[in-house]
């Protein structure tokens, strides 16, 4: 079992929704030049919150689906693999996936991708799969 990860999906769900908006908070404090942001930690930081906010939300979604607590993802090829056992009629949540993955985690968090139109974008693939799986607006 993962250290830390709730057992319970509407846990997880709620930590999601509470890691975006916290995710979000960050990246509205951050100061913007020109169409890019200027500390590029504040970036980084609230993109590792939002993409955390992604694996919550997905862990919960697996967890409904009957996912042993022991046996959810640990990385981003397992989580596709498990999407696409687990969500066969759901292709735009795998497509969403893969853009939050690229968008937020390796180009945000990563990459410290600083332009604000690419962050804002990669954060509505985040805020889909949130709101997706949880039922809730955000």
């Amino acid at each position: 079992m993962k250290e830390g990860k709730n057992l319970e999906p509407e846990s997880n769900f709620q930590e999601a929704l509470r890691y975006y908006k916290n995710a979000k908070d960050i990246l509205r404090k951050a100061k913007v030049k020109d169409g890019a942001y200027l500390d590029r930690k504040q970036v980084q930081k609230s993109c590792g919150i939002a993409y955390l906010a992604v694996l919550n939300a997905l862990d919960g979604y697996l967890l409904q689906y009957g996912i042993k607590p022991q046996k959810l993802p640990k990385s981003y090829d397992e989580y596709t693999q498990a999407l696409k056992k687990v969500a066969l009629k759901d292709g735009k949540l795998k497509t969403m996936f893969n853009k939050a993955y690229f968008g937020i985690h390796i180009g945000g968090y990563y990459r410290a991708v600083q332009d604000v139109e690419m962050i804002k974008i990669a954060f509505s693939y985040a805020k889909w799969i949130i709101e997706h799986l949880t039922g809730k607006k955000l």
